[in-house]
């Protein structure tokens, strides 16, 4: 058996229309567990539709790596609560864990494990029931979230040590500034992207919640990659490695540790990867042999911080359609 990858799988809203909500996993470092990488679930909640959080104000908060990862987490308050959430630009909804739940008193809309349709990684799958919980005002330093809805699972689906997951229901209100040098995250007012940058911004789209982009994978593409601060590594399906040619025999077998138990996959190292203008090479990356979680989001992989920690970023969101998709825009600015 090959080495096993496992972590954190992150469950959060990915879709927000008025028959469905897709809820969605991707991969980050579980802090006790930093052997690996972790690929749970995208689920849809039948019946669910949710409205978007009204926020105020602009702040400058730190960014605290997580252990053993290249993913970062952020200071929440929440009434008398406080906690650290994960930074996840791959998860369409913010989610809390249940000691955050006892501890702010919450009691929320159960959601059965009968409304939930899955693709998941694995096939010893445990219930799925989840609850909907409206939280008290949420506040990172200054900037403020109201009127927030936000799932809580039964399975345990939040890294230890940490008290949510901080999804892009919040994170695509503000405009981003991310240095992960200096590990500080902006959350600005939302703002047009000046024209003198157009030509150098990369283009970002929504679907079911979370950011996509066209991705150059060794000097070949474009392909369709979700954007995940919370994924620590590059995940890509095995229709793409047949397409990039990836030879067989230099791929290490290994299993990823899904929400319904372990799955076979393969690492291999991508020789470059390019998002815009921006080249990197020999990124690693997993490659998925059953990539159900990669199809609901209709995408060839998922890009994460083994990429995006080696520049300053500008996120943008334009949230100004009352339309459940959306565009934006990311400016990077390499280090060296």
């Amino acid at each position: 058996m090959g080495k096993l990858w496992d972590g954190l799988g992150v469950i959060c809203i990915v879709g927000l229309t008025t028959a469905t909500v897709a809820v969605g996993a991707v991969g980050a470092v579980f802090p006790s567990l930093k052997s690996g990488w972790d690929l749970r679930a995208i689920v849809q909640l039948e019946g669910l539709n949710l409205p978007r959080p009204q926020t105020t104000g602009e702040s400058q908060v730190s960014l605290h790596p997580i252990e053993g990862s290249q993913v970062f987490a952020v200071d929440v308050e929440i009434g008398e609560s406080r906690g650290g959430f994960l930074f996840d630009t791959g998860a369409s909804t913010t989610m809390v864990g249940s000691p955050l739940v006892a501890d702010l008193g919450l009691v929320g809309e159960e959601i059965s494990g009968d409304r939930v349709k899955s693709a998941v990684a694995g096939d010893d799958c445990p219930e799925m029931d989840a609850t909907l919980h409206r939280l008290p005002t949420l506040k990172m330093g200054e900037a403020q979230v109201m009127d927030l809805q936000v799932l809580e699972f039964a399975n345990k689906t939040i890294p230890d040590g940490l008290s949510g997951v901080l999804g892009m229901d919040v994170l695509a209100e503000f405009d981003l500034i991310v240095n992960p040098e200096t590990r500080q995250l902006q959350l600005l007012s939302p703002s047009p992207l000046p024209p003198h940058l157009s030509a150098t911004a990369i283009p970002l789209k929504s679907r079911l919640g979370v950011m996509l982009a066209e991705v150059a994978i060794a000097d070949r593409g474009s392909f369709t990659f979700m954007l995940d601060t919370g994924a620590d590594t590059i995940f890509i399906s095995e229709d793409l490695a047949d397409r990039l040619e990836i030879d067989p025999a230099s791929r290490s077998p290994v299993q990823v540790l899904g929400f319904c138990g372990l799955e076979a996959a393969t690492l291999s190292t991508l020789t470059t990867v390019e998002l815009g203008t921006h080249k990197l090479t020999n990124l690693e990356a997993v490659i998925l042999s059953s990539p159900s979680v990669l199809d609901m989001l209709e995408v060839d992989g998922i890009l994460g911080p083994t990429f995006f920690n080696n520049y300053q970023q500008y996120w943008r969101f334009d949230r100004r359609s009352t339309s459940s998709e959306w565009g934006g825009s990311l400016l990077l600015n390499p280090y060296r």
